[in-house]
């Protein structure tokens, strides 16, 4: 089927005198470069050809297919009244369309035959790709119908549009719109743009963090704008990933073993940078979760924190117990009755000689007393909380005399 389309394209003294609208004219001056021009009048503007106004790919017909009228808009040009001369582009008119019969008939007499058979819808296309460059979109990937703007905006192309493959395109009809109560642009015109068309505008390496595995990925991005061309993974510059991953930890907040850690250096008096730690912790590391505060303390700090904000307690029963530090300067252990017999007054730690608060903890592993002041807890408590663990817990030890009892960790009397 022979298809074919007229561009006008004005003379060009009259990109000269469009001086109140200068953007429109060198745009149009762009699209009329890449296209052939003809010498003389037009003939074919009393052939059914209607201009709309202020565009100038003509529509020559309001029954033709939605393919030609996407390319109405070729230039937003000064709004003058000059001849524009036609150039015929053959792809888009049905050969059996009368009309572009006889406008094929008019072109082919004002136009070398040679010319006629090199202008091509491929011409048009990039004759409208070089002057709305500006407009240059890219199909999203999880969607056909949605494109990114070189603006670095989103659009919803509509189905008039005319394009129906290529990831890129230029939005040569675009209007404001609202999809699901949320405003978009919606692009009603537009004409596919090959890719070896564009000339990237910047072209530099970018490192970013995975939020999957924590780790820095970097990779080498071609753009136009704001739409990526191509993106080639690299290997990261040790140094910059060392400072996302610093930052990244820093702005993510300590995990639960760094937020004890910290605690335990305040508890014990010692100031840290914790900055400082982040950033030498991130320079030996490859995931966020690589990051240890701790393996890069001085020997001095671990040695102080040893012996003020201990990680563990020793009980009687032989054990060593988990302490917990609070943000309110509080030190806790949880361990079971049974293992504190012969433990007559609660241990103290730190500089400040703070006592550790114990969470005594049923056979079954639950809480049945909170102290802080053993001495306290076997004189006045211990006689009742005995009475009641007796009873749920007959095969367990409960000595009258807790502090010359032996402490232990089993769970029943041995036989």
């Amino acid at each position: 089927m022979a298809l074919g389309f007229f561009l006008l394209v004005p003379p060009p003294d009259v990109f000269d005198r469009a001086t109140r609208f200068p953007e429109q004219a060198n745009r149009y001056r762009r699209i009329a470069f890449q296209t052939p021009r003809l010498h003389g009048k037009s003939e074919v503007g009393n052939r059914r050809m209607a201009v709309v106004r202020g565009r100038h790919l003509l529509r020559l017909d309001r029954k033709f297919d939605h393919h030609l009228r996407v390319r109405k808009t070729a230039a937003q040009a000064a709004d003058v009244d000059e001849t524009f001369h036609p150039v015929w582009l053959p792809g888009f008119l049905p050969s059996p369309n009368p009309t572009a019969q006889e406008l094929q008939r008019v072109a082919g007499e004002r136009l070398a035959d040679a010319a006629a058979s090199r202008t091509t819808d491929e011409d048009l296309r990039h004759a409208l790709y070089t002057g709305y460059a500006d407009r240059l979109a890219k199909r999203r990937a999880d969607t056909r119908d949605r494109v990114m703007l070189a603006t670095g905006h989103g659009a919803a192309l509509a189905r008039e549009s005319g394009v129906r493959d290529g990831e890129y395109l230029v939005a040569l009809d675009i209007v404001a719109a609202e999809r699901d109560g949320i405003g978009e642009a919606r692009i009603r015109a537009a004409s596919r743009v090959e890719r070896e068309w564009i000339t990237p505008t910047s072209e530099e390496v970018e490192h970013r963090i995975d939020p999957v595995s924590g780790r820095v990925r970097a990779s080498r991005v071609v753009r136009f704008d704001a739409i990526v061309l191509n993106e080639t993974p690299i290997s990261p510059d040790l140094a910059t990933a060392a400072g996302l991953l610093r930052e990244a930890w820093l702005a993510r907040g300590p995990d639960a073993h760094t937020l004890r850690l910290l605690r335990r250096l305040r508890f014990a008096g010692v100031e840290a940078d914790v900055a400082a730690l982040a950033g030498q912790a991130a320079a030996g590391a490859e995931t966020l979760d690589d990051m240890d505060l701790e393996a890069h303390l001085s020997f001095d700090v671990k040695r102080r924190l040893a012996e003020h904000a201990p990680e563990s307690l020793a009980v009687p029963s032989g054990r060593s117990m988990r302490l917990e530090y609070a943000d309110d300067g509080s030190v806790s252990a949880s361990v079971k009755l049974q293992e504190l017999f012969g433990l007559a007054e609660s241990p103290t730690i730190g500089p400040s000689r703070v006592p550790v608060t114990f969470h005594l903890l049923a056979p079954n592993g639950r809480p049945v007393q909170t102290t802080r002041d053993l001495r306290s807890f076997w004189q006045r408590t211990y006689p009742e909380v005995r009475k009641e663990l007796r009873g749920r817990y007959p095969k367990h030890p409960w000595p009258e005399d807790p502090w010359s009892a032996q402490p232990t960790h089993r769970t029943t009397r041995r036989r």
